[in-house]
């Protein structure tokens, strides 16, 4: 009689660990195919702020660029008014100088005319 009560005893703890496991391998499936939606809902969050976050610098890019090209036109503006202002003043030197000159003296100075061709 204890054969039997052991044999059941193996039988119902058999039962138990197979249960449990048929239980366990049910419960992996049932989460694996949540888990692949969840993975496939968290790779499209990802790659929209990804996007959202390039589309961002792209814009932060632009405007930087916008801004320096507005610098860059002010520099070039004000660069091209001072070679004008450059010139008048070595031409009016240049009077300056020839009416020296016709005073009967000598200028202490004479500026380079080389020096204007590096301006132009």
């Amino acid at each position: 009689m204890e054969n039997i009560e052991v044999i059941i005893a193996w039988i119902g703890l058999g039962g138990a660990v197979f249960g449990g496991a048929g239980v366990a391998v049910v419960s992996w499936l049932l989460n694996r195919k949540k888990y692949k939606s969840e993975v496939k809902k968290s790779d499209a969050e990802i790659t929209d702020l990804i996007n959202k976050t390039a589309g961002d610098l792209v814009e932060n890019v632009r405007k930087e660029l916008h801004e320096m090209q507005d610098r860059l036109d002010k520099v070039e503006e004000n660069n091209n008014a001072l070679i004008t202002i450059l010139h008048k003043w070595a031409a009016g030197i240049q009077k300056l100088i020839e009416q020296i000159k016709e005073l009967g003296h000598l200028p202490c100075w004479i500026p380079d005319p080389d020096d204007l061709k590096k301006v132009e």
